[in-house]
């Protein structure tokens, strides 16, 4: 049986610098891509998400420069049971979590 979820992916377009180069930095641009619930989740909330692209680059020591959304969106459909199948080949989760809660236990 295939179990297949639609996404809908909205892309940002985002320049920004590297405040670690030394003068005359060349500005990069990467495209921030996210799926439609968590655009929807920020919209409930009344969260701005290019506050937070900016606060995740910002983190990172790059200085944005725009922010612009991409107007065509994206729909692509996930086979969850591929993606299950992969996801575990990679370590658990669960277990990264664990252990950061025991260091925060412990001090």
């Amino acid at each position: 049986m295939k179990c297949f979820r639609k996404l809908t992916l909205t892309g940002y377009t985002v320049k920004y610098v590297d405040l670690r180069e030394p003068k005359l930095r060349t500005v990069y641009e990467e495209v921030y891509t996210v799926d439609g619930d968590t655009k929807g989740s920020f919209d409930k909330l009344g969260l701005n998400l290019t506050d937070y692209i900016r606060d995740r680059y910002e983190r990172g020591g790059y200085v944005c420069c725009s922010i612009e959304r991409i107007k065509a969106r994206r729909q692509v459909d996930v086979d969850l049971r591929e993606l299950w199948e992969n996801a575990a080949q990679a370590e658990p989760i669960r277990e990264e979590n664990q252990e950061a809660e025991e260091e925060r236990k412990n001090g």
